[in-house]
């Protein structure tokens, strides 16, 4: 919602187990082939959305992926060989695809508990957005404010308005020790 009709998206998510191949077979199952070509004696593919629309393609955990032996994390390298080289090699048909009409966005949140240090190879292809922790004073006001919302404009009885603070400062509590 909120996109104009000529925008699509496609989400997905990275896991530890995420590979390169599943990656590669995710995006370009999503497309229509256009065109082929042959350019230097080579032959390539052009692929992407219908004419006339651009998709963005929404990767969460993006920093997830295990590393390998050598510090390679292979779907983040594949989405960066995109981002370098506008598409990758077809396995099935061994050309050159290019992938046309699309833009990526990416979330990750700082390494450790499994998440994977990213490239700087990869990463200056991204323009960045961080948030800072809030303090609980920040996070008491605005939870309090939804839960009260929420719970006036449904019509809780009194009682468990009253609560609302109280549950509030349990969540808080419980997230600051989680973390």
């Amino acid at each position: 919602t909120g996109m104009s009709n000529n925008m699509d998206a496609v989400f997905t998510g990275f896991s530890a187990q995420t590979s390169a191949n599943m990656v590669q077979d995710i995006i370009d199952d999503k497309f229509d082939k256009r065109r082929q070509g042959k350019k230097d004696g080579l032959e390539f593919l052009v692929h992407g959305p219908p004419i006339g629309k651009i998709t963005t393609i929404f990767v969460d955990d993006m920093n997830m992926p295990k590393r390998e032996v050598y510090g390679a994390q292979a779907p983040i390298e594949l989405l960066r060989q995109w981002m370098d080289h506008q598409g990758w090699y077809d396995r099935k048909v061994r050309k050159f695809k290019y992938t046309t009409d699309i833009v990526f966005a990416g979330a990750m949140g700082p390494p450790g508990g499994g998440k994977q240090p990213v490239t700087n190879r990869f990463l200056r292809h991204f323009n960045f957005l961080s948030f800072s922790d809030m303090s609980d004073d920040t996070l008491s006001l605005l939870f309090s404010t939804i839960l009260n919302r929420f719970l006036n404009v449904k019509g809780f009885p009194p009682e468990i308005q009253q609560i609302s603070e109280s549950l509030v400062m349990a969540s808080i509590t419980t997230y600051q020790e989680c973390k």
